[in-house]
């Protein structure tokens, strides 16, 4: 009876003790190491912008700096412990390296001298993060190679996708079952039409035919993919490749990426935190591939879309040529990201102010130039009479709070007006500055 009673005193003990509401981990996630570059000049680096793909056979752990420098590391083995990166076959490494404008990759792909370890230190499954230390020689040729020393990633958050190696496999959709007799809620209506299928949290859809599929893309520019899945939801991915689309890519995809996506409702935006598209150009016109997403509502932080088993089957894709305009065009480099304006126009606004509004069709972007109509030849910081503005890709539209216009020419008897934009902005979509630089504007009016 005894016994029984301590129980119940137990018990009684446990429930008054519970919290009221489940306790919010606060995780500080970090990625370190020391770089010996080719020159054997040492620099620290450090992000924290940091996350993993994990599925039964990998862990795929990506890190990118403020500087876009992107370190890559695939592991093939889940469990603690040390791992040889010594794989002959497979880009087991990847790092870009930036240094003076310059983007150079180096790997231990194919190459004996390449070496290292990684070892996971700890696991957390319950707050889904994974946290260890690295060593890496990473070669671009057999005597170019740089040294990741003293490395370190703490807190790593991880999501689980359908992986191959590591990275997301392109799996065409089936045609009628998964492989057993139940049919497939992502199949295909037939085997060669363009297809986009894909899980939204647990709802399939399956994209067939042109009509509400489009995507464009321009070498060493965005890549756009528009997929109307519904009556009022539409999914926007759009990637930037390192130099053309001739090739399979991985692309990591987020707010502070070059690669971004978001869903447009209705009522509100969701845009995606962390993901990966894979588009691989199979044709000079169609695209395969794939994609793995997961987006937050931008007015409720908390609410939360996870896209899975993004498959792309078959999808045309319009190859856009730039075809400059002397008398009006406009070019700039806008976090990073360069691309060409389309449509450049210019007009004599209330007798007193001249506008640009320049915009790329591929890439979802404008800008917008407020000049007086008497400007000279000179630099121009900002001000009430001379403004720039950036609708940026998630289509929000961002003042830029310093900077300068530089005007190189202005003929005011045959209204033509060129010259530089070197501003930043407030991007409050993704609540950080982003840089506008060498915007080069050519414009009648």
């Amino acid at each position: 009876m005894r016994s029984w009673i301590y129980v119940l005193l137990l018990l009684a003990v446990v429930a008054c003790n519970k919290p009221e509401k489940e306790e919010v981990v606060e995780l500080n996630t970090k990625v370190t190491f020391t770089l010996q570059d080719v020159d054997r000049s040492t620099r620290e680096w450090s992000t924290e912008n940091a996350y993993a793909q994990r599925s039964d056979s990998a862990i795929h752990l990506f890190a990118t700096n403020e500087f876009d420098e992107l370190l890559s590391v695939l592991l093939f083995d889940t469990d603690t412990g040390r791992l040889k990166l010594d794989f002959a076959d497979e880009n087991v490494v990847k790092f870009k390296r930036v240094k003076a404008g310059v983007d150079t990759t180096y790997s231990n792909k194919k190459s004996d001298a390449a070496n290292g370890f990684l070892n996971i230190t700890s696991q957390n499954p319950a707050n889904s993060t994974i946290s260890g230390n690295f060593q890496i020689r990473a070669h671009h040729t057999e005597f170019n190679y740089v040294w990741l020393l003293n490395g370190k990633f703490e807190d790593v958050p991880y999501f689980s996708v359908p992986l191959t190696q590591g990275e997301l496999e392109i799996m065409f959709p089936n045609d009628t079952t998964g492989g057993g007799d139940e049919p497939n809620p992502l199949a295909c209506p037939d085997s060669t039409s363009p297809c986009i299928a894909f899980y939204v949290d647990e709802t399939p859809y399956v994209v067939s035919g042109n009509n509400n599929i489009k995507m464009a893309y321009r070498s060493k520019d965005r890549m756009m993919l528009q997929v109307a899945y519904n009556t009022f939801d539409t999914l926007f991915i759009g990637v930037t490749p390192e130099n053309t689309f001739d090739t399979q890519i991985n692309y990591v995809v987020g707010k502070n990426q070059k690669n971004k996506a978001y869903i447009q409702k209705l009522s509100n935006q969701y845009v995606a935190s962390t993901g990966t598209a894979a588009f691989n150009l199979t044709t000079d016109s169609t695209i395969n591939g794939g994609f793995e997403l997961v987006l937050k509502e931008v007015s409720q932080a908390a609410t939360t879309i996870n896209i899975t088993e993004g498959k792309i089957r078959n999808v045309n894709a319009k190859q856009v040529i730039a075809e400059p305009d002397a008398n009006n065009s406009f070019s700039v480099f806008a976090d990073g990201f360069y691309f060409e304006c389309d449509t450049v126009v210019s007009s004599l606004i209330d007798s007193t102010t001249i506008e640009i509004i320049a915009q790329s069709n591929i890439s979802k972007e404008s800008f917008q130039i407020l000049l007086p109509k008497e400007v000279i030849e000179i630099e121009y910081n900002l001000s009430n009479d001379i403004r720039v503005n950036h609708t940026n890709f998630y289509g929000v539209t961002n003042k830029a709070v310093t900077g300068t216009v530089e005007i190189l020419a202005h003929d005011k008897i045959n209204k033509t007006i060129n010259g530089v934009v070197n501003v930043e902005t407030y991007d409050f979509s993704e609540n950080r500055t982003v840089i506008i630089g060498l915007g080069e504007f050519n414009t009648s009016y």
